[in-house]
């Protein structure tokens, strides 16, 4: 069995991209927190993540209304107070190193996602160049 690195997932990155990937409003809201819900429901589920759900909300929410820099890291900081504060452990060395490792991800993965996003817009724009010749 292959052991992750504890908390190393791209959810937060997800809900920060969400705008980019549709206009429904609806859906980039609800479709990070949907996908959580999956992954909880088949895991055992867990009580105390509302301040998880939350900041799911929270990362969409500065993604459509902040620059790319901004809204990463005021996201990263929402997680860290709301999903804390549900957790009841705001400032143990297991939770800063819980967080510095859903941090990492995200930086990593938002960064993963940007440039997809941008080859892909590189290769639409080549195609329509493309067509014009």
């Amino acid at each position: 069995m292959i052991n992750l690195i504890p908390n190393f997932n791209p959810i937060l990155a997800f809900a920060l991209f969400m705008p980019k990937l549709t206009k429904n409003v609806w859906l980039q809201y609800a479709l990070p927190v949907i996908c959580l819900a999956i992954y909880y429901s088949l895991n055992g589920g867990f009580v105390d993540t509302l301040g998880v759900f939350l900041s799911l909300i929270f990362a969409t929410w500065c993604a459509r209304n902040m620059k790319d820099l901004l809204a990463l890291v005021s996201s990263c900081i929402g997680y860290f107070v709301l999903a804390n504060i549900s957790h009841g452990d705001l400032l143990s060395f297991a939770t800063l190193g819980f967080n510095l490792s859903m941090f990492t991800s995200t930086v990593l993965y938002f960064a993963l996602f940007k440039l997809i996003e941008k080859a892909r817009h590189e290769n639409i724009t080549e195609l329509f160049r493309s067509d014009r010749s």
